[in-house]
């Protein structure tokens, strides 16, 4: 769940491309499973071709911190937004501290606006 949105560092408007880069939001997280619970800063990064002021659709691709009591994850994430409102995203985090080791792939998708987003994904344990 979006709790802040941190900063932005660049963004412009070529036609109807909306470039955005470095935008920083932090998120609380909570999974089904608690190590990768936490509080989460993404740095994200598009390329929207906007079909009035408030929609745009393209890719998305960014970095992840996320950290809680028992270590802290990094990683990076790409997908898109398409135009009937649906979201696709792809994400890996490679687990520091008392996570070393660990892997989670994460996928983040719903088919059009009016569904709610779903996230599934697998936690790669040595």
């Amino acid at each position: 769940m979006l709790v802040e949105t941190l900063g932005l560092d660049d963004d412009w408007i070529s036609g109807k491309i909306y470039h955005f880069r470095g935008l920083q939001e932090g998120y609380t997280c909570d999974f089904s499973d608690d190590r990768l619970d936490g509080y989460s800063i993404q740095s994200s990064n598009g390329n929207l071709f906007m079909v009035n002021e408030y929609f745009g659709y393209g890719s998305l691709w960014g970095t992840n911190y996320l950290e809680n009591d028992g270590g802290s994850w990094t990683g990076s994430y790409t997908g898109k937004l398409t135009a009937d409102g649906g979201n696709n995203f792809i994400e890996i985090l490679h687990g520091h501290g008392g996570y070393e080791g660990y892997t989670a792939i994460i996928r983040t998708y719903r088919e059009n606006y009016l569904d709610e987003l779903t996230t599934e994904g697998v936690l790669i344990i040595p």
